[in-house]
């Protein structure tokens, strides 16, 4: 067996707490991370099946509303918005903005007359200017009717 000094033999002993220190902290490494890594996977998969779920219990909307009405001129399908905004109206015959934009979709569909009086309705329930000014393009636009003469017999 060779001559060991005890200065090879106190850089060995130095060398071996090092190297268990190392097995320490390594240890102690994994055992804290892997909590932070079943969180990090867990967690979301945890979030996602809630999300779910809660998403499934949402009722279908049945009642129409004016972005119903706004889809349906968007989609060119000024009848069906006419009548759903017939509809809205019903429910709510003080929706002065409803009135104007039923009186919008009238005038797209080149129905002047109807379109005027819709203005001229959210002109009555809230006066804002926009439904003033709609009234007075209208009614400037109407061909003027010429008196018909009585006949004299």
């Amino acid at each position: 067996m060779p001559d060991l000094s005890p200065e090879i033999l106190a850089s060995l002993k130095n060398i071996e707490a090092w190297s268990i220190l190392q097995r320490k902290w390594a240890k102690w490494s994994l055992i804290s991370v892997i909590p932070i890594v079943l969180i990090t996977v867990a967690l979301p998969l945890f979030i996602t099946r809630q999300m779910r779920e809660s998403f499934d219990t949402i009722p279908e909307r049945t009642e129409r509303n004016w972005y119903d009405v706004t889809s349906a001129v968007r989609k060119n399908e000024l009848d069906k918005a006419l009548a759903l905004a017939d509809e809205l109206l019903e429910r709510n015959p003080r929706d002065f903005d409803g009135y104007y934009r039923r009186g919008e979709i009238l005038v797209m569909l080149d129905k002047q007359t109807e379109a005027l009086e819709s203005f001229r309705q959210a002109a009555r329930i809230f006066p804002l200017p926009k439904y003033k000014a709609a009234v007075e393009a209208l009614t400037k636009s109407a061909p003027k009717r010429r008196a018909m003469p009585i006949p004299t017999p």
